[in-house]
């Protein structure tokens, strides 16, 4: 929806700058974690629709304010998949299996992701009950965000990252420089 604060040019830069933004981070999860980055590239476009889907159901106005909130929980939604790489990094490290490996990374770093995506709900609760207008989309979309967030990684990733994991790629294909 395109309200008095966002017009079709911006939208139209918006769009293309998100593409583009979407396309340099699929390149690098890619080169640094290699197949299972791709995954992570793959749970983060289905995150991004999952988002807009439940944005427009809701019937959401976004401004250029609750873009920010977007732009905000879509980096959350990916350091929550570089955490629990790297935490499987480790495991493999210690030559345990992928599917370990992947069961431990998913259990030790969830504290780290509930935490913070916690502390996020907290403040978009905050920015939305005492915001002007303006600042209550960006809170509203970060919290809808942050919450299929956490459904997008813990479901989706470690679904397809399990699908993976038993198609027997080796070590250095899921998840490069061990």
């Amino acid at each position: 929806t395109i309200d008095a604060r966002l017009w079709a040019d911006s939208l139209e830069k918006i769009i293309y700058s998100g593409i583009f933004s979407f396309l340099c981070i699929l390149v690098f999860l890619g080169i640094v974690y290699r197949v299972s980055g791709l995954i992570a590239g793959v749970a983060l476009f289905l995150y991004i629709v999952f988002v807009l889907v439940v944005l427009k159901q809701f019937g959401i106005v976004q401004t250029l304010a609750s873009l920010g909130g977007l732009v905000l929980s879509i980096g959350m939604a990916i350091d929550a998949n570089i955490l629990i790489f790297e935490r499987m990094k480790d495991e493999l490290r210690k030559w345990k299996t992928l599917e370990e490996s992947q069961n431990i990374g998913f259990q030790e770093s969830f504290s780290a992701i509930w935490d913070s995506n916690i502390t996020g709900l907290i403040v978009s609760l905050i920015l939305f009950i005492f915001g002007i207008n303006m600042i209550k989309w960006f809170g509203l979309t970060l919290g809808v965000g942050i919450i299929v967030s956490l459904f997008s990684v813990y479901y989706v990733s470690r679904v397809l990252l399990k699908l993976l994991a038993q198609t027997g790629i080796s070590k250095e294909k899921f998840i490069w420089k061990l």
